[in-house]
């Protein structure tokens, strides 16, 4: 009789050691005494301690409005640049991002105070909602690679099934259990993906707006634990080495992330868009840009606008600091799940899975129990309206509308009198929809037209309780 074998323990052990570097970037035009030129603080997982080079530079030319550009220095002074190649590695602790050629961004003339050319205050972006995405621009290294096979469109409610018939495996470790369809550019990021004009880059062109994320172009399977950590900002996917390969990238310390996934390559995701991957990374970066705006200073910043025509454009304005605090608070630790009120999602329109809806990184802006009362004060208010308005009375001149009405049915099809049964429909000034003529169908009518009075006198107290709160409240998740 043969006896069970038991496998070895697992232990994580055996695993290399992260090597974890915190590194300062610098605006270079902006004074450098309480630390008030610091741009964003990054941290580098590349061996030997250091982060890479093109990641880097990428990072801050995209909140300097995707000044590609731009270059690195290690010092306020713009030269000299950087001898480092692209994919080495920076191993220093300070480093100024230069723009070359930024006009001082002010009406006034320059005064012999100002600071030249090279170190003047270029704006920028404060946050993901405000960038524009650079169409036609990509930084370098970020090249589109030719799927192995086409993506075909489908249905909105196939998205989820699409994308796991496609890919089989998590892309990243290659598992088949436990496994999601993610988003690549965030479905809570809709607006702004209508707004930079993002379905062009899409396999279904005829999507509607509020789920123009669902497509295969946007998503590819990740196993479900590393799907939480992609939508919380711990790692994304970007191109390194000569080859440009695509690989993991951690942006936060963890406890066995980067031992086993950064700089791992991924499986293919030709399948991916690479606007979309650009458009995550970019997401990711922007929480990390707290520390330049909650100083309190004021800030030259570049703002997305939306005007009366509903036409978007890109201003750059001298923000004050309280205002520079209020763009940090959209992301970060009070940003909540979408930048724009939600519509309950249309039947057919659902995927199966609203997952990275769910931002672990942002919590909400007022307390589960302050917004638990504000629901419950909201269902007594609609119940005690409608148990102490009186029912509509019937109108006075019910037996002369009545009369009308058979008139009316006479008038419109004679044969009534000979045919009761006989549906009638009816034109009228109030519906654009033919509704059905009957002895006493205005009575019925004005009915009707108090219920959906009160339904949106309901709809219109729970939207401003969601514009006061950040958060919907009752939302079926």
């Amino acid at each position: 009789m043969s006896l069970i074998a038991l496998r070895p323990l697992i232990t994580l052990d055996v695993l290399p050691k992260t090597h974890v570097s915190v590194i300062s970037f610098h605006h270079p035009g902006y004074p450098s005494e309480d630390l008030d030129d610091v741009l964003l603080k990054l941290k580098g997982f590349d061996v030997p301690g250091g982060l890479h080079h093109r990641t880097a530079w990428l990072a801050c030319a995209i909140v300097a409005g995707n000044a590609w550009h731009g270059y690195l220095t290690e010092s306020r002074q713009s030269s000299p640049r950087l001898t480092v190649t692209m994919d080495g590695v920076l191993t220093g602790t300070d480093y100024w991002f230069h723009v070359p050629n930024q006009p001082f961004p002010t009406t006034e003339a320059p005064s012999s105070l100002s600071p030249p050319p090279s170190l003047a205050p270029y704006p920028v972006v404060p946050s993901f909602q405000d960038w524009r995405f650079p169409h036609g621009n990509l930084p370098s290294g970020w090249v589109h690679r030719v799927p192995k096979e086409p993506n075909v469109p489908q249905a909105p409610s196939n998205f989820t099934a699409t994308v796991k018939s496609r890919d089989q495996y998590c892309r990243i470790t290659q598992c088949r259990d436990c496994t999601d369809a993610a988003h690549v550019c965030p479905k809570s990021e809709h607006v702004w993906f209508n707004n930079n004009k993002m379905r062009l880059y899409n396999t279904n062109q005829r999507l509607n707006d509020t789920v123009v994320t669902n497509d295969e172009c946007n998503a590819f399977l990740l196993r479900r634990d590393l799907h939480a950590d992609f939508d919380s900002g711990k790692f994304v996917i970007i191109p390194k080495g000569e080859e440009g390969d695509w690989v993991v990238h951690l942006m936060e310390v963890t406890y066995e992330l980067g031992k086993l996934y950064h700089n791992v390559p991924t499986h293919d995701i030709s399948s991916v868009a690479v606007e979309f991957l650009l458009a995550r990374f970019a997401w990711a970066i922007f929480p990390w840009l707290r520390v330049f705006l909650t100083t309190g200073k004021k800030r030259w910043l570049i703002c997305c606008r939306v005007d009366d025509d509903a036409q978007v454009k890109w201003v750059t304005e001298h923000v004050s600091g309280d205002d520079c605090r209020r763009y940090a608070e959209r992301q970060g630790g009070s940003r909540s799940r979408s930048q724009s009120p939600k519509k309950r999602v249309r039947e057919g329109d659902f995927d199966g899975d609203f997952r990275d809806e769910d931002d672990t990184r942002y919590s909400a802006d007022v307390s589960d129990a302050f917004l638990a009362t504000t629901d419950e004060h909201i269902r007594k208010r609609a119940r005690h309206e409608l148990s102490t308005t009186p029912p509509t009375p019937p109108s006075p001149d019910s037996d002369a509308e009545y009369a009308e009405d058979v008139t009316l049915l006479q008038e419109i099809l004679p044969t009534i009198a000979t045919d009761p049964s006989k549906e009638v429909t009816y034109s009228t000034d109030r519906h654009w929809q033919n509704i059905t003529i009957y002895p006493g169908w205005r009575r019925v009518e004005r009915l009707k037209e108090r219920l959906l009075e009160e339904q949106r006198r309901a709809a219109a107290e729970t939207m401003v309780v969601e514009v006061g709160c950040g958060r919907e409240v009752g939302k079926e998740v």
